[in-house]
């Protein structure tokens, strides 16, 4: 089997005349779409009615190229200059380029029609829509097809039917193909679907190259059915972004990659076998438990809780400094994080359903069931300040009494609740996939783990105590960061702002100590704990009876 850039290197002797239109050179001109094609566009650099692709060899020598693409470069240079030295691509005219970025609102479109000949004789012409580049605008606009048709979907949409039925093609036999890869995907299915009968007849092939289908919520979905006779479907082995809204495409492809996991979404890493693209049986049942969990999540979420999700997911970002991933630095994502805590309720309670999706799949719904008996006393436990206090003079006294232990017995019953969650939701899985275990290789080498942890953590000295102390340590600067956010947001309760920052000061000295600290010394340290635990727990009880007299006593 071959990349991608051999197949060019092997047909590039060969125009379209000697070797007809194959699937192979859909993905060379999906992956030529992805960079900047402005600067050959410039009417000062060239003569021709159109740019030629072998135009833009000048600036991929001088490392002009910029490829607008997310996941980094994978090969795809090296495609887009063999396709630019051929004879089949190069000789290619480029018309009707359109880059368009824009954050609020968000959209990022792009699209190019590729033409053997643009006389009379020209025998096809080929339409592109570049998929995600890694701007925070274009990953936003990817979601929100989840919940509305995007602006790029409709201008996709116009521009086709407008290259389609231009008066100079009119009365021509010419052939026209459709495509796009991820993003891009969904956009030439859209536009397929959105086509007028007399346009839709003079369309040979549409090709969707692993991008996601059209939300039934925002789309009436029998319109693929029109288009499904004329259109080839291909992702990769290892799917995700072609099962989100998967679309029902009777030729549909699974293809060999070089690559593993989510980068087998590179078209760069497609295989080819002989000239034709080179076929799998199955997808990768490893992907599926992915696929699952947004399939639920999405089924689970209203279209208006996703779209108030997304718009302050996004906006978070833009607000913590990053138009675009390759900006996503520590402070920034931690600026980000920051704006996202105080966003609604909403946005958090869809992030949690997705995260619990993740984790617990279809028993999720299960454990919701089982949960509303004790919703009640969660809330309670949760919001209630006595309740906060009762926790403190409960786990103050549980450290005063186990201090000289209490590492041990934290790492120990942490990492066996861990491995028995993991070894019920495996088998439980695997259950489901009927015992398929090839499905649930990457669960069954978790809980393997896991249980070897526990094994390790009884027979092997020290184990639990170096494991402990990592574990509170973390747990004490986790609580230092958290109570010193809710000192910073209780100005107007001296109190508890107070209060707030001893915590914040002690669990700082904690955590910090407890990453260091020899075992001769942890009993001393954990009855410091206990006793702060205890008296903080108690200060707050106090407080909280004090205020709750006087005010019987005013009323």
């Amino acid at each position: 089997m071959d990349k991608l850039v051999d197949y060019i290197k092997w047909v590039g002797s060969l125009d379209f005349e000697k070797y007809p239109f194959r699937e192979a050179d859909a993905l060379v001109l999906c992956v030529i779409s992805y960079f900047d094609l402005k600067p050959v566009f410039d009417p000062d650099k060239h003569e021709l009615p159109a740019p030629r692709v072998k135009d833009c060899l000048g600036m991929i020598e001088k490392g002009e190229a910029r490829l607008c693409i997310t996941g980094g470069d994978m090969g795809n240079t090296e495609i887009f200059e063999a396709a630019a030295k051929s004879v089949r691509f190069g000789n290619l005219f480029m018309t009707d380029y359109v880059d368009i970025l824009r954050q609020d609102p968000a959209l990022q479109y792009a699209s190019v029609t590729f033409h053997d000949d643009l006389s009379d004789n020209g025998k096809f012409s080929f339409i592109a829509y570049r998929g995600t580049d890694n701007t925070i605008a274009g990953w936003k606009e990817d979601f929100m097809i989840s919940f509305t048709q995007t602006q790029a979907q409709q201008m996709a949409a116009s521009y086709a039917e407008e290259m389609i039925m231009k008066k100079e093609y009119a009365g021509q036999d010419r052939k026209w193909y459709i495509a796009g890869h991820s993003k891009g995907g969904n956009q030439a299915l859209y536009a397929a679907c959105c086509l007028s009968d007399k346009a839709w007849d003079k369309v040979e092939r549409v090709y969707l190259l692993d991008g996601p289908g059209l939300c039934r919520e925002v789309m009436d979905l029998s319109l693929v059915d029109r288009i499904d006779p004329k259109t080839t479907r291909i992702i990769p082995e290892f799917d995700i972004i072609g099962k989100l809204f998967e679309p029902k495409i009777t030729d549909t492809r699974i293809i060999h990659s070089s690559r593993k996991g989510l980068e087998q979404h590179s078209l760069a890493s497609w295989m080819v076998d002989h000239g034709d693209l080179s076929d799998v049986e199955r997808n990768d049942p490893r992907a599926r438990w992915i696929n699952e969990s947004f399939d639920a999540w999405i089924e689970n979420i209203a279209p208006a809780d996703r779209q108030i999700f997304i718009d302050e997911f996004f906006g978070s970002m833009l607000e913590g400094g990053m138009d675009n991933l390759d900006e996503m630095k520590p402070d920034t994502l931690r600026a980000a994080i920051l704006n996202f805590r105080g966003k609604s309720e909403t946005s958090k309670k869809t992030l949690n359903e997705l995260t619990g999706r993740a984790i617990f799949g279809e028993d999720l719904d299960q454990l919701k069931t089982s949960d509303k008996r004790f919703k009640g006393i969660w809330n309670w436990i949760r919001y209630s300040r006595l309740a906060h206090s009762i926790a403190l003079i409960a786990g103050g006294i549980a450290i005063l009494l186990m201090s000289d232990s209490i590492l041990d017995v934290v790492a120990f019953l942490l990492v066996v609740s861990i491995a028995l969650l993991q070894t019920v939701l495996t088998f439980r899985f695997l259950k489901r996939n009927h015992w398929d275990l090839e499905a649930g290789k990457d669960r069954m080498l978790l809980m393997i783990i896991l249980i070897a942890l526990v094994v390790i953590l009884i027979i092997k000295e020290d184990a639990m105590f170096l494991l402990g102390s990592l574990i509170a340590g973390v747990l004490f600067l986790i609580g230092s960061y958290s109570t010193g956010i809710k000192a910073f947001r209780q100005r107007h309760r001296p109190f508890y702002r107070t209060l707030y920052i001893l915590e914040c000061i002690f669990c700082a000295i904690f955590g910090l100590s407890f990453l260091v600290i020899p075992r001769a010394t942890v009993y001393a340290y954990s009855l410091s704990i206990g006793t702060c635990a205890f008296a903080d727990g108690l200060i707050r009880l106090v407080y909280i009876l004090v205020k709750h007299l006087t005010a019987r006593e005013t009323i």
